[in-house]
């Protein structure tokens, strides 16, 4: 509580006129759901001021170090690439915070007067976009990145991406429209169109020029730069060095590769799902190396030249994949949704053969451990992470857990064991094996 009291107290004074850089528009449709809301929260904050905060909460979580929005990994695949010529773009959106954001995702349709209709995945009350297409077959998506400095007076990503749907018929005009806004922190946009099959990256950070990327008939993103100068910035460097950005570029690379002139909405389902390393290399459930790592708050596929969408109905990847055909949802409305439900992609089968059962019951008692061993209580600690471990015993975070508690203990001879099975179950990052190594030698008994 501590804690929090002090971050509410930055971001409201550093943060207290950040209105102002929202397009006129924005601001008036955040009002309005701040007058129509039954709010239970009035206590942290006024709630148009957190409806305000929760529009740039990508932008804001940046100033902090451990900011979780940085695991996003997606692809298009278009010509040739694909099996009738037909752009397909697939994309992961890991945003590992409150359960909410997952089970109460929604699909929503707009259609504004003098704009572009589009969808947009996110959730509910969110006014802006962080994955969508409109209804010229044009896709943009937001992922994490990290280079330059903070801009409070710029525009938050979500209405710059909402910008892209209403007014983009191509991907230049898409250009056009992001280089307008000044971003307030730094990201990586990619951009698709259905009716060319042309895609680019588009790679931005406050004060910085646009970095573009354009590739034929495949991309593919993950959180890291490619352009110079942001590619050289340090904290770039330290992405690269802390999480697993390569790692899922280069699998995503393989399985692109590897499904080239057959890639249709099926298998691009299979390959958000998939939970292996490079070069096809096992790894435990959860392991953020794997583009699947249990962590979506939604996955998308979307047939481009069709305005067909695919959206994960949960948990995260494992449920079936709904249908949405925007053009039909145009036309129709809500009479479209029999019609749309005979396309779905069926439920991953580890949503029944026990697989999510254990991963579920594995993380309880991970998080149950994790406050035990904040505690103090070693012993108990050591107690929830041996369960875990007998329960799934490629439970890395379990194992890497235990090790700190052994340690804390004195128990060198358990630590070492322990990191040694970390070692074993794929470190995430470059950092992370370092560490693992280091520990397994200096906890040798």
């Amino acid at each position: 509580r501590a804690l929090r009291a002090v971050v509410s107290a930055i971001v409201q004074a550093r943060y207290r006129r950040l209105d102002q850089s929202f397009p006129a528009d924005r601001r008036a449709e955040i009002y309005g759901q701040s007058v129509g809301y039954s709010d239970p929260y009035t206590f942290v904050f006024p709630t148009y001021q957190r409806l305000v905060y929760l529009h740039s909460l990508y932008d804001i979580a940046l100033a902090f170090e451990h900011s979780p929005l940085l695991a996003c990994t997606a692809f298009v695949a278009s010509g040739a690439a694909t099996t009738d010529g037909h752009t397909i773009v697939g994309r992961n959106f890991d945003f590992d915070v409150d359960p909410w954001f997952d089970d109460d995702k929604i699909v929503e349709i707009v259609a504004p007067k003098n704009a572009l209709a589009f969808v947009s995945v996110a959730w509910p009350g969110m006014t802006g976009v962080v994955t969508g297409m409109n209804s010229e077959g044009l896709w943009v998506n937001v992922n994490g990145g990290r280079a330059g400095e903070l801009d409070s007076g710029g525009v938050p990503v979500v209405f710059t991406t909402r910008a892209v749907l209403e007014g983009a018929h191509s991907i230049d005009e898409a250009i056009a429209i992001i280089a307008r806004d000044a971003p307030m922190a730094s990201h990586i946009l990619l951009l698709a169109d259905g009716k060319t099959g042309e895609s680019a990256v588009v790679e931005r950070a406050p004060g910085r020029a646009l970095g573009i990327v354009r590739e034929p008939s495949t991309t593919v993103l993950a959180n890291h730069y490619r352009t110079s100068p942001l590619k050289d910035d340090p904290k770039d460097a330290r992405i690269r060095e802390l999480t697993t950005t390569l790692n899922r570029d280069a699998r995503m690379r393989e399985l692109v590769t590897r499904a080239r002139g057959h890639v249709d909405p099926a298998t691009a389902t299979a390959m958000l799902r998939d939970r292996s390393g490079v070069g096809d290399t096992p790894l435990p459930l959860g392991n953020r190396n794997a583009l699947d790592a249990v962590v979506a708050t939604h996955s998308v596929v979307a047939d481009l030249t069709a305005r067909v969408l695919w959206v994960s109905e949960g948990p995260h990847t494992l449920g079936r994949y709904v249908r949405i055909d925007l053009p039909a949802r145009l036309r129709d409305g809500e009479r479209a949704a029999d019609a749309e439900a005979v396309g779905d992609i069926p439920e991953d089968l580890a949503l029944h053969d026990g697989t999510w059962a254990r991963f579920e019951l594995g993380s309880r008692l991970r998080h149950e451990a994790h406050v035990a061993a904040g505690a103090r209580r070693w012993n108990a600690a050591i107690d929830l992470y041996r369960r875990a471990t007998d329960l799934r015993t490629d439970d890395h975070l379990a194992w890497r857990g235990l090790a700190e508690a052994a340690h804390h203990t004195g128990d060198e001879a358990t630590a070492h064991a322990a990191w040694q099975r970390v070692l074993a179950l794929a470190p995430e990052g470059p950092a992370a094996e370092r560490e693992a190594q280091a520990r397994a030698q200096t906890d040798k008994p």
